[in-house]
This record gives C-alpha cells, sequence and structure tokens, in this order.
C-alpha cells in the first residue's frame, strides 16, 4: 500500500481477550473522529451558507467556496469513516483520494480568495501568488497521479506530497505577512 499511514504492530491475543482488545483500539481514535465529525458538519453549514449566498446575491465567489468546503469536508469525513476499516477503497482513499481532494479543495479556495479579494485589480500580488499556488497544485495533482498509478517510487510519491504541503505552509506565511504589512 502506497501510504505513510500503513502500519503492521502482531499482537498475539487470547482469544478470550479479543474484544478487549479490539475496544482499545477503537476506543483511542474515538474522540479523535467525533472531533473529525464536528469539523465535517462545521464544513456542511459553510456549504449550506456558501449555496445561500450564492443562490441570493448571485456572486460565483461562494460556489468556488462550497468547492472548498466540499473536497476538504469530504476529505475528512472519509478519512473518518474507513478509520480502523481495511478494504481496497480504504487504501486507495487514503494513499491517493485524499491528497487528490486536498489539493483541489485548496485551489477552490485560492479562486475563492482571488474573487473575494478582487486580486486582479486590487492586490497584484496576491493574484499572482495565487496563480503560482494554483498552477502548482495542478503540477503537484499530475505529477503524483503519475508516480501513484506508473511507479512503485513511494519514496518521490511521499517527497511530492510532503513539498507540496510545505509549500503550501509557505505560502500561508507570505500571505499572513502581505496582509499584515497591508493592514489598513
Amino acid at each position: 500500500v502506497k501510504t505513510y499511514t500503513n502500519s503492521v504492530r502482531p499482537r498475539l491475543i487470547q482469544k478470550t481477550h479479543l474484544s478487549t482488545f479490539i475496544y482499545d483500539i477503537s476506543s483511542a481514535h474515538l474522540y479523535i473522529n467525533i472531533v473529525t465529525y464536528i469539523f465535517c458538519g462545521l464544513l456542511l453549514m459553510m456549504i449550506v451558507f456558501s449555496v445561500a449566498n450564492y443562490l441570493l446575491g448571485g456572486l460565483t465567489e461562494f460556489l468556488y467556496y462550497t468547492g472548498y468546503a466540499l473536497f476538504l469536508g469530504g476529505m475528512l469525513f472519509t478519512k473518518t469513516y474507513y478509520d480502523l476499516r481495511i478494504n481496497n477503497e480504504v487504501f486507495f482513499m487514503e494513499a491517493y483520494l485524499d491528497f487528490i481532494m486536498q489539493c483541489t479543495g485548496i485551489a477552490f479556495y485560492m479562486v475563492f480568495m482571488q474573487k473575494f479579494l478582487s486580486t486582479r485589480s486590487k492586490y497584484p500580488f496576491l493574484n499572482r501568488l495565487y496563480n503560482a499556488g494554483i498552477v502548482g497544485l495542478l503540477i503537484s495533482v499530475l505529477l503524483f497521479s503519475y508516480l501513484y498509478f506508473f511507479t512503485d517510487n513511494f519514496v518521490l510519491l511521499n517527497g511530492v506530497e510532503n513539498t507540496t504541503k510545505i509549500v503550501l505552509l509557505g505560502m500561508m506565511i507570505v500571505f499572513l505577512v502581505y496582509c499584515i504589512r497591508q493592514w489598513k
């Protein structure tokens, strides 16, 4: 399985203690899953709010925000829903689809920010930053997809994912510094 979360920890357990062992494993994930479901609910409310804003005001930027919330919420929901399950869908989700959903959601958010802040006319630097981010995400998704489907090079596959996340973090820091300097 081409994922960094894959691990095997064999244990010998008496048959009479198996249900207790399974409970201990699943209860450790319970609180994290509850928090994730709460975030999914918040993202669902953001989707409803954005669709309502679009329907009432006709502003297309809220459709981009809906795409952001939909993809990120879908990613979080499926990661939690499939927690501690083993089948081909889970492996595909964990190894490939969650990164694609994350990148797609962030790209939607970048387009939303461009439209919502009118970066083309008001903030040319931010417009270029977001355009570079969208192109970078597209390249990352294409490279990640190629490596996932046509090679067995997990180190490079994982490197593309980690590098993309580090670059996105850097872009966020640049955005925050720019906003602090431009604050009015």
